[in-house]
């Protein structure tokens, strides 16, 4: 028997929230010496979805890519925040309240 229960929904939310950062955090690069703001990746795959029909199969190729790549870790490193979670939930609630 396990010490601590999961939490799945929690798990869940968490991997979610991770997987879905990198898509929607904008790129960021130097040019002439001077830093610059670029699109965010998830805008870029839209406009050359819509604007490129002819690159359709490699931009739906590297879109599975890129989101195996990121699915794993966002797995895990959604698991990882949910046990702390749930081991610090579990260690607040174990400790008496002193009554004086």
């Amino acid at each position: 028997m396990t010490r601590f229960e999961t939490n799945k929904q929690l798990w869940v939310k968490l991997s979610l929230l991770v997987f879905l950062l990198p898509w929607f955090t904008p790129l960021v690069g130097v040019k002439n010496g001077e830093y610059w703001w670029d699109r965010f990746p998830v805008v870029d795959i839209i406009i050359t979805i819509f604007t490129r029909p002819d690159l359709w199969n490699e931009t739906f190729e590297s879109l599975i890519y890129s989101s195996w790549l990121l699915a794993v870790p966002s797995l895990l490193i959604g698991w990882l925040l949910q046990a702390t979670i749930v081991m610090v939930r579990h260690r607040k609630s174990s400790i008496p309240e002193s009554t004086e």
